[in-house]
């Protein structure tokens, strides 16, 4: 039993120390590019506080600025998206890093994550049912890689 607490908030304290770090390094590209500016108030509060307390969690964030825990949640996943944008509003292409999980690949908190297919936030978009084109397999679609030249029937 005790065993099974530690384990829990161990998990606990490195989810919350990576989540704080994401957040800094979101702040520090939107301040760089001046994106923070342009924000709501209620989000450049946000942004100052996680600064100033790099290691404290939502509801003492919270409650430094006298806001609701929930308030403080959204405010820092709306500066990690923007900080996924580029400055024009288009999504933020990464290049291949094997340190930087996300679109790209890389190493993410539970090992190796594959480079996500097609476009979109939210990982590949799936062709259309009714054409038949999900059932082809070519280089864009195949599951282990791009498909040699005859060796799929077309």
């Amino acid at each position: 039993e005790l065993n099974r607490l530690l384990n829990a908030e161990a998990a606990n304290l490195e989810r919350s120390v990576g989540a704080s770090a994401r957040q800094l390094e979101a702040i520090g590209r939107l301040e760089a590019e001046g994106r923070l500016a342009g924000e709501r108030e209620a989000v450049r509060a946000v942004a100052q506080a996680r600064l100033r307390g790099p290691d404290a969690t939502l509801g003492e964030l919270a409650a430094e600025l006298g806001v609701t825990r929930s308030s403080v949640q959204r405010a820092l996943e709306r500066i990690e998206r923007l900080a996924l944008r580029f400055p024009d509003g288009g999504p933020a292409r990464r290049t291949r890093d094997r340190g930087a999980a996300g679109p790209a690949g890389g190493i993410g908190e539970r090992g190796p994550v594959p480079p996500a297919r097609g476009i979109g936030e939210r990982g590949p978009v799936p062709p259309a049912r009714g054409t038949g084109e999900h059932l082809r397999l070519d280089a864009g679609n195949a599951p282990f890689g791009p498909v040699r030249e005859g060796l799929v029937p077309g």
